[in-house]
């Protein structure tokens, strides 16, 4: 279990290094108007995305267990069907956001002095969008497959690429939160690119031209059964941080939201190590089940809980004890580490 976790957690620390990094570079080339910016706008964006993750929870488990009982067609055919359906809703979900911006920044209760900020920066990552889902899709076929090592290759080729990107556009030519929503998209998508390349040439049963996007109605069904209670647990979860900063930004202004927004950072970066042992527990009990091995599944559940039970006690007292250690990563303008302390 925690051979085939490792690489997930790193591999979710580097994605969230990938939002980090905007907040950072920003922080430190612009102003709280810019980081507020980032802050709302990432949250948001972040919510959307992780609904549709949900979905490719579920395609983990499936092709999984599938990998298991040795079912090489119903692989095929829970892949095409899962980015199919990771491509529609990306599409729909970007016209719904670019169609509607102005209505969707104000539902983030944004700053009146960050307001055209923060529409740019969400409208360039709603139209990026598709690729953000594709290689979440591609990466969840690497984890069903009980491969965690290519999900952290990439996302670290994604990483470099996107701070590289961050520290042109933002640092060197000034584009403020803009230029940090487009390093994200572009270095997204050449990521995803590659991922998709990489599994056609391992044989991970994904399929080309057209058939790569053929949905199967069954699989559809319990994609869309498996997938459905984790999709709405992540979307309530990122749901309630955008309240939370949406209330701190209206009572506080742009130093609390940008304040606010460092903090939810933190919260993901303390959630990466159950999150990752979420994932791996996920795959490797559903080819536990497809090998109708079931003992061995429920040792799985029992050490992953123990584990991320203990982490949880080291990391909450980290932040407890030194909560201005973590923030000045982010920025050093005083008003904004005093909300973000508190």
């Amino acid at each position: 279990l925690t051979r085939f976790a490792v690489p997930l957690v790193l591999a979710n620390l580097l994605q969230a290094l990938y939002g980090a990094v905007d907040m950072i570079v920003v922080g430190h080339f612009t102003d709280p108007v810019g980081l507020s910016a980032v802050a709302l706008g990432a949250e948001f964006m972040h919510t959307i995305s992780s609904f549709i993750i949900g979905f490719c929870m579920a395609a983990t488990t499936m092709v999984g267990n599938y990998y298991g009982a040795g079912k090489i067609k119903d692989i095929k055919k829970t892949i095409s069907t899962q980015l199919s359906f990771s491509l529609l809703c990306a599409i729909f979900l970007s016209c719904l956001v670019c169609f509607n911006i102005n209505k969707f920044v104000s539902f983030l209760g944004t700053p009146q002095e960050s307001f055209s900020v923060t529409r740019d920066y969400v409208f360039i990552c709603s139209v990026g969008l598709v690729t953000v889902l594709f290689y979440n899709g591609i990466a969840a076929v690497f984890r069903g497959f009980g491969d965690s090592i290519s999900p952290l290759i990439f996302v670290g080729v994604s990483c470099v690429l996107n701070i590289f990107g961050d520290l042109l556009l933002v640092g060197v030519f000034r584009l403020g939160a803009a230029g940090a929503a487009y390093a994200t998209v572009v270095s997204q998508g050449l990521s995803a690119y590659l991922a998709y390349h990489y599994a056609k040439a391992r044989d991970y049963q994904i399929s080309s031209g057209r058939k790569l996007f053929k949905m199967h109605r069954q699989k559809l069904m319990r994609i869309l059964r498996l997938g459905l209670p984790s999709a709405v647990q992540f979307s309530i979860v990122g749901l309630s941080f955008i309240f939370i900063v949406r209330q701190v930004s209206q009572l506080e202004g742009v130093a609390g939201a940008a304040g606010c927004g460092i903090v939810t950072k933190l919260d993901g970066f303390a959630m990466l190590l159950p999150m990752s042992f979420s994932l791996a527990t996920s795959a490797m009990v559903s080819q536990c089940i497809g090998a109708r091995k079931y003992i061995r599944a429920r040792n799985v559940l029992k050490e992953s809980i123990i584990l991320c039970a203990s982490f949880g006690i080291v990391i909450l007292a980290a932040l407890e004890l030194s909560p201005e250690f973590f923030i000045n990563i982010f920025t050093n303008e005083p008003e904004v580490v005093l909300k973000a302390v508190q």
